[in-house]
C-alpha cells in the first residue's frame, strides 16, 4: 500500500513538473527582411532581420509574451545622366549619381502566439502590437564619367530619426524532437506601421521578415 501511494506522489510530481517545464517559451531568429512600401520615404529593398521571444503559456493553445526585433532595409539607385551640373568637364561623358538609402527598425512591444503547445510538429499564428523606433540614413554621390572624381560638395548625406506604432501579423512552425526542450523553427510577419511624423513619412508603411531559429521550453 506504501509503495503504490508512493508511485502515486511520484507520478504525480513529475507531471507537475513537466507541466512546470512546458509552460514558458523563448526564441531566438534571424533572417531577412524585405520592404513591401511605395512610400518615397520607406526606402525599397532588404537586408538582415532578427527578433527574441519569450512568453508564458496561457492555455493548450495560446502563449503571450514579449517581443523584441531589429529589422533593416535598403537599396541603392543608379543613374546615368548627360547634362552634368557644373563644375563639369567639357566634352564629359556624363555623369552618374548614386543614391544611397537605408532604414533600420527597433521594434519593442508584445506577441500572442496561437498553436497547438503539444507534439512534434507545431504550427501557429502570430499576431503583434509594438512601438517601432526608426533610423533612415542617405547617401547621394555625383561622379564625372570622364575623371571618374567626385563632384565637390559630395557625398552628400542626412540622418533622421522617427517613431511609430505598428502591427505584425503572420506565423511559423516549430519542430520539437521528442523529450527534448529545444526546438527549431521558421516563422514569416508582415509588419504594418502607422503613424510618424507631421509629414505623414512612415506613416502606411510595411515591410515582410522571413527568420529561423531556436527555441527552448521549460
Amino acid at each position: 500500500m506504501r509503495t503504490r501511494i508512493l508511485m502515486l506522489a511520484l507520478g504525480t510530481l513529475m507531471t507537475s513538473t513537466a507541466q512546470a517545464q512546458s509552460r514558458w517559451f523563448a526564441s531566438v531568429q534571424g533572417g531577412y527582411s524585405v520592404s513591401t512600401s511605395t512610400a518615397e520615404s520607406f526606402p525599397g529593398g532588404g537586408a538582415f532581420g532578427s527578433s527574441a521571444f519569450i512568453g508564458a503559456q496561457l492555455s493548450p493553445l495560446f502563449t503571450l509574451g514579449a517581443e523584441g526585433g531589429f529589422y533593416g532595409v535598403e537599396n541603392t539607385a543608379t543613374e546615368t545622366s548627360v547634362d552634368c551640373p557644373p563644375p563639369s568637364v567639357p566634352g564629359s561623358l556624363g555623369c552618374t549619381e548614386t543614391d544611397r538609402a537605408e532604414l533600420d527598425w527597433i521594434q519593442l512591444g508584445g506577441t500572442l502566439r496561437v498553436g497547438p503547445n503539444e507534439g512534434s510538429v507545431r504550427p501557429y499564428g502570430a499576431l503583434g502590437v509594438a512601438v517601432y523606433f526608426g533610423q533612415r540614413d542617405t547617401e547621394s554621390t555625383i561622379t564625372d564619367g570622364s575623371t571618374g572624381t567626385v563632384y565637390p560638395g559630395f557625398p552628400l548625406s542626412s540622418n533622421v530619426d522617427r517613431t511609430a506604432v505598428g502591427a505584425s501579423f503572420g506565423g511559423g512552425l516549430d519542430w520539437v524532437p521528442r523529450n527534448s526542450s529545444w526546438s527549431v523553427g521558421i516563422s514569416a510577419r508582415l509588419h504594418a506601421l502607422t503613424g510618424g511624423d507631421e509629414n505623414g513619412e512612415y506613416g502606411g508603411d510595411t515591410f515582410v521578415t522571413v527568420l529561423a531559429g531556436v527555441g527552448y521550453r521549460w
